[in-house]
């Protein structure tokens, strides 16, 4: 599956400028799910589109025993991607207190990917996860990390 994602940015890469320079802002963090990779790989994909370089960082590099030896700085954003909920929301929480400790200094956004998660309606277990933003859809995923990004709100002319 990652291949052929990496094959799509390359057809991509044909009509669009190239891969955006400098470090990356954001770092695309999988789930601990198989297919949360692929998911961060295409919201990397989606970023790079719009400019934003992210940088992919597989769940085997935030588990407890790794994290410590992830490099952070210079992250501005960090976009968890979970296609599904394995093993119960505490799996989530801790990844994310393992985030916040390892880059205090970055908004955690986390993508749920499934419809109905809990997570995205209810603001009690959105509070006990401990990330800053919750979305559903890649697209949303884009935006707030856009928006994160750049937080000053646009003016408008008078």
């Amino acid at each position: 599956m990652l291949e052929v994602i990496a094959d799509l940015d390359l057809t991509a890469n044909t009509a669009r400028p190239a891969s955006p320079e400098g470090p990356a802002r954001v770092a695309c963090v999988a789930g601990h799910g198989p297919f949360d990779e692929a998911v961060s790989a295409m919201l990397g994909q989606l970023l790079a589109q719009q400019g934003i370089a992210a940088r992919l960082v597989s769940h085997a590099a935030v588990t407890r025993d790794a994290i410590a030896t992830l490099d952070l700085s210079g992250v501005a954003v960090i976009a968890v991607s979970y296609l599904e909920l394995s093993g119960g929301p505490a799996q989530l929480r801790y990844l994310v207190r393992r985030l916040r400790a390892q880059a205090p200094h970055a908004r955690i956004i986390v993508g749920l990917w499934p419809n109905g998660e809990a997570a995205l309606s209810d603001a009690a277990v959105q509070h006990m996860l401990g990330a800053d933003r919750y979305v559903e859809t890649l697209a949303a995923a884009t935006g707030q990390v856009i928006a994160e990004l750049d937080p000053t709100p646009a003016t408008v002319a008078a």
